[in-house]
């Protein structure tokens, strides 16, 4: 049991070693105002503006429009010299965002629980949306289940809903 010890303590003393030696890491984002200095590999507009319109529009329940907005009053109110994104190129952002969302893999568990619905039909085609939810982060009760607990999975167009063109996808 001794020898237990002694080697525990001597773990633990070279893992602060280490940790002593080792570099900060520096923060890729940043703070304040340098967001919105900090560019973008072949885009216009800085991580600040990306976060700023992301946030009102998820995080507010804010529009597209209102968003950018939002973002001009904030500019214009601090005599920010920094250009205001329109709308669209916001879209554009949520897009990605959305896109990445349902094509990067997703953990692989046995505690997910689905949740199918069909969007309201737009034209001659339906959406048929699948979203995942982990039992193991399963809200706590009392609260409702916002879009943070659930994971897109799949996002298909239909144009007849029937239980079995459900199942076949």
């Amino acid at each position: 049991m001794h020898e237990l010890e002694v080697q525990l303590r001597a773990c633990e003393q070279e893992l602060e070693a280490m940790k002593s030696s080792r570099p900060e890491p520096a923060s890729t984002v940043g703070t304040g105002m340098a967001v919105f200095r900090q560019a973008l590999p072949y885009h216009t507009y800085a991580i600040g503006h990306v976060m700023l319109f992301v946030s009102l529009v998820l995080s507010t329940a804010t529009s597209l429009r209102g968003a950018n907005q939002v973002m001009a009053l904030i500019m214009s109110m601090f005599a920010l010299p920094v250009a205001t994104p329109s709308w669209s190129t916001g879209r554009l952002w949520l897009l990605r965002l959305g896109y990445y969302k349902l094509t990067r893999p997703q953990a692989q568990a046995d505690d997910w629980v689905w949740i199918v619905d069909h969007t309201v039909q737009l034209g001659a085609e339906k959406c048929l949306v699948i979203l995942g939810l982990r039992l193991s982060a399963l809200p706590t009760s009392g609260r409702p289940l916002t879009h943070e607990d659930v994971e897109p999975l799949a996002l298909l167009p239909v144009t007849t809903s029937t239980g079995e063109v459900v199942y076949q996808q």
